[in-house]
């Protein structure tokens, strides 16, 4: 992996090394996430600042993060936190549901074979799939009238069990992510954290919250990161002293 279109250098001070990401103020599991996203599998690839900028901005806050995110919060808002019923499933409900398993296959296809770059986009695909779910079946307008609430309800379930399932294809990749989705925000315990349902249903989609169950509290999972602050980071690393490498805790402290 190249940086910035040229090469690591410690000695030169060009790049992000392991002490540096830790000082640099943003949460490990962004960096865990944004290097297998670039992982150089079959070809180079390189590390540049305005890419991980957007690569966070938009796949893991507005993506990833956004869709659990909404599927919790509708359950605990319009259903009191806990998990209504999906036994009328309508054939846009079937389809979503189809297009998840298919996805959920690939990934583990992916992972057998190594490919965990390809996993990680299949579960970004997952997140994208349901947030147009969401926006197709507007369970927040749905929900106002008695007459449509049960079709609310409906999407809402399905949402928030694909968004628990999320936690376990995250798992891999972030286990800290993966278990708050799954133990905190869904509130599974941590010891049924495993691919075993998706493997034990021939990776079909397990209800791994079924009806009743209560959810625990919806919270944001990513933070954005600020153009400028990155931007600043890539001239901190772009060469140089290593006394000049300071963390933001460093700068905010002087």
């Amino acid at each position: 992996m190249n940086y910035e279109g040229t090469k690591f250098s410690k000695s030169r001070g060009i790049g992000v090394f392991g002490d540096d990401a830790m000082k640099s103020g943003i949460h490990s599991n962004v960096w865990r996430f944004y290097l297998l996203y670039r992982r150089p599998e079959t070809q180079d690839s390189a590390f540049v600042w305005d890419d991980f900028v957007l690569v966070n901005n938009c796949e893991l806050l507005n993506n990833l993060g956004n869709f659990v995110n909404r599927a919790l919060v509708f359950v605990s808002r319009f259903f009191d936190g806990k998990i209504p019923s999906m036994e009328d499933l309508q054939p846009n409900d079937v389809e979503f549901l189809a297009q998840v398993n298919h996805l959920i296959e690939s990934y583990i296809s992916h992972l057998e074979a190594c490919r965990l770059r390809e996993g990680l986009r299949d579960v970004l695909a997952i997140a994208r799939l349901g947030n147009g779910y969401l926006q197709a079946s507007q369970p927040w307008v749905t929900v106002k009238s008695e007459e449509t609430k049960s079709r609310a309800g409906v999407v809402v379930g399905v949402a928030a069990n694909v968004a628990c399932v999320l936690g376990l294809l995250l798992y891999p990749y972030m286990p800290s992510i993966g278990q708050q989705i799954w133990h905190e925000q869904c509130n599974v315990p941590t010891t049924a954290l495993s691919l075993l349902p998706l493997c034990r249903q021939d990776c079909r989609l397990p209800q791994l919250l079924a009806r009743g169950h209560t959810i625990g509290k919806p919270t944001p999972l990513f933070c954005k990161i600020d153009t400028a602050e990155a931007s600043r980071l890539s001239k901190l690393f772009s060469g140089g002293r290593a006394e000049d490498r300071k963390s933001p805790l460093n700068d905010a402290g002087d």
